[in-house]
């Protein structure tokens, strides 16, 4: 009789777990699909694959700057996009890798991976890295 206790005990808080961690991956991508439709200058943007939703300190503010000014160049999104801050209070930011595709005037298709930083809110994308 423990034992099934222990099972259903266990199963429970698995489940708890896992809907909490695909509720924050939800949440990340919703994210990037609301800054892609804001801020594409192409009007044929789609993702076709989320990675997993991970965290990161290794990327630091000069770096930030120098993605952000690469997106702003880049083509695939406007030149006046706008991008969160890093919150003063942590060096870590949460990332997410994402596939896109575009089509051109032609209709010819386009993939773009790309890595998407985001604030641990989960309340702005801060910068975006094409790999």
């Amino acid at each position: 009789m423990k034992n099934k206790h222990v099972f259903l005990f266990l199963a429970a808080g698995f489940l708890a777990l896992a809907s909490v961690g695909c509720g924050k991956r939800h949440s990340a991508k919703k994210l990037v699909e609301n800054f892609i439709d804001e801020h594409a200058q192409l009007s044929s943007v789609s993702i076709t694959d989320v990675g997993k939703l991970d965290s990161t300190d290794r990327v630091d503010n000069s770096t930030i700057n120098a993605l952000q000014a690469d997106v702003k160049n880049g083509g695939l999104y406007k030149p006046d996009t706008k991008f969160g801050q890093r919150p003063a209070n942590t060096k870590t930011l949460l990332m997410i890798r994402v596939t896109l595709e575009t089509k051109d005037e032609k209709g010819e298709k386009k993939p773009y991976k790309q890595t998407f930083y985001l604030d641990p809110e989960l309340t702005s994308v801060v910068a975006v890295k094409t790999n």
